[in-house]
């Protein structure tokens, strides 16, 4: 059915048809061919830089984590054993008290709040604890581990990685980035070896020469 006009039928006239069938298929064809398009583009684009996307988030995670206050403050010795189970200990006793203070009209909603503000913020630093007993000096060292297998240069699209397993998973940017890296390597090799070629044959002209002026 085609929606009627100025008093027309319902079922449309041929005009109104054809009308109809070609806004479908500039629609169809078109319009969602260029909105898969765009979205395909992006998603490779993402896809490419996979790998290195997760590597930053996880290292600003990381250093979120690092930065955050951690129990126990430095040159103090004692730690808490079970940390969860403290954390647990600490919320069950701070909630009811915060609740009970809120429920005081004579007292300033800021006094709660700031409870329950050094509760949260002593939680977290108990959370955080490091789990590795050193000396005081030593606590605070930041060690930086890695598998011992890592290559870095396995991450960046535009090296020369393990073609066979990531051929399917690239996108058509990565796919040229890694031709014309390994096009470039083998124009860099075939220009050393030329060079090498010209002094060979330049240092055996110099020694052919030097004989004969002898």
């Amino acid at each position: 059915m085609v929606l009627g006009l100025d008093g027309a039928p319902q079922e449309g006239s041929p005009v109104t048809f054809v009308f109809l069938v070609i806004a479908v298929v500039v629609f169809c064809i078109c319009v969602l061919n260029l909105f898969i398009a765009v979205h395909g583009e992006a998603y490779e684009k993402a896809h490419e830089k996979a790998h290195i996307s997760f590597v930053q988030e996880r290292a600003t995670i990381c250093l979120q984590c690092l930065l955050r206050p951690s129990w126990p403050p430095a040159c103090f010795k004692y730690k808490f054993p079970y940390r969860k189970g403290a954390y647990l200990v600490l919320m069950v006793l701070v909630l009811p008290c915060w609740v009970m203070m809120l429920r005081v009209p004579a007292l300033h909603p800021g006094l709660p709040s700031a409870l329950l503000f050094v509760a949260l913020a002593f939680g977290d630093s108990i959370l955080v604890q490091k789990k590795w007993d050193k000396e005081c000096e030593d606590q605070y060292y930041l060690w930086i581990c890695h598998r011992a297998d890592y290559d870095a240069s396995s991450i960046w699209p535009a090296d020369d990685g393990p073609e066979a397993d990531s051929s399917e998973l690239d996108g058509r940017h990565a796919g040229i980035k890694r031709d014309n890296f390994l096009r470039f390597e083998r124009m860099a090799a075939e220009i050393e070896q030329m060079r090498r070629y010209v002094v060979d044959k330049t240092q055996g002209l110099d020694s052919g020469m030097e004989a004969v002026e002898k």
